[in-house]
Order: C-alpha cells, then structure tokens, then sequence
C-alpha cells in the first residue's frame, strides 16, 4: 500500500475513534452499541478494500494467461499465415501437414479444434472477467485461463514434433 493509503487509513480510524468516545461519552450505554456497530462497519470496509486490491490482482493475472493463449495463438497465425521465408520453409518443406486438421495426425487434429476454442474463450473472456465480483469466481477463471494456456502450448508443441516427424519418414 502507497504512503497516500496508510495516511488515509489512520485518518479514518483517528475519525472513527473519535465518534467512538463521543458516542459513549455522550450516550452510554447505547453509545457503546452504537460505537460497536460502528467499529464493525469500518472493519468490514477496510477489509473490502483489501478483497478490491486482491481482486485487481487476479484479474491481472488473468490477464497474463490470457497473453500466454494470444502468443500460441499467434505464433500459429504466422505459421500458418506469415510470408517471412523461415514461416514458408516452416509450413511447404517442414511442417505441411500441420495445416490440415485431417491429415491423420491425432495432435494436429487436437491442437486445430482447440486452437478453436481457444479463440472462442479468449473473445469471451473481457465479459466474464467483468461479471466475476468475488475472489473465488476470478480464482476460478483465473485456474480456467490457467488450463487452456497450458493446454494449448502443450498441443502446438506436440502438433509440430508430430508433423515434422511425419513429414521425415
């Protein structure tokens, strides 16, 4: 936490100490009720704005996975796309079959379909990492985004030692 935000904090608790000892001062014992609904209420919302800073966290986090999907990703777009000479080489001489989803590789097939849904994910993603409020449902994308990443460039790397491998014999 910056020095602004320290500073806040004790403001509000020299506040609230403060409205404390005025409150029972003034009123008692129902002051002493009200001073402890009051306590409780600050705490809860220090305690928010620690779950805020946390939930800024995961979604930064998320925020990496998702980067992770974007390179596979790219890195298959230029593939399969790219007119740089060592692509070309890449995808006439060394790689063709990675192309084509039926060339009767099992992991090219694989990595094709979820390449796919990794696309699909990626392009939800913005709204759901919006609509999720609670540490546990980010935790929960975040995991998610996680899986897919891993996933992805696991296939992308078997897809091309498969092609290659069968392009050599």
């Amino acid at each position: 936490m910056g020095r602004g935000g320290t500073s806040a904090i004790c403001l509000v608790l020299g506040g609230v100490a403060t409205v404390v000892l005025l409150l029972i001062h003034r009123f008692g014992y129902p002051g002493i009720l009200a001073s402890a609904a009051l306590v409780i209420g600050t705490g809860l919302l220090l305690l928010r704005r620690d779950s805020e800073r946390e939930l800024r966290a995961l979604r930064r986090s998320i925020g990496h996975s998702a980067s992770d999907i974007s390179r596979v990703l790219d890195s298959w777009h230029d593939f399969h796309h790219s007119g740089a000479p060592e692509h070309v080489r890449d995808r006439v001489s060394h790689r063709p079959r990675l192309l084509n989803p039926d060339c009767g590789v099992e992991s090219v097939r694989h990595f094709h379909d979820s390449a796919q849904s990794a696309a699909d994910f990626l392009h939800g993603l913005p709204e759901r990492v919006q609509g999720c409020t609670t540490v546990s449902a980010l935790t929960s994308l975040l995991h998610e985004t996680d899986v897919h990443a891993a996933h992805l460039d696991a296939l992308w790397i078997r897809a091309r030692q498969d092609a290659r491998t069968l392009d050599l014999n």
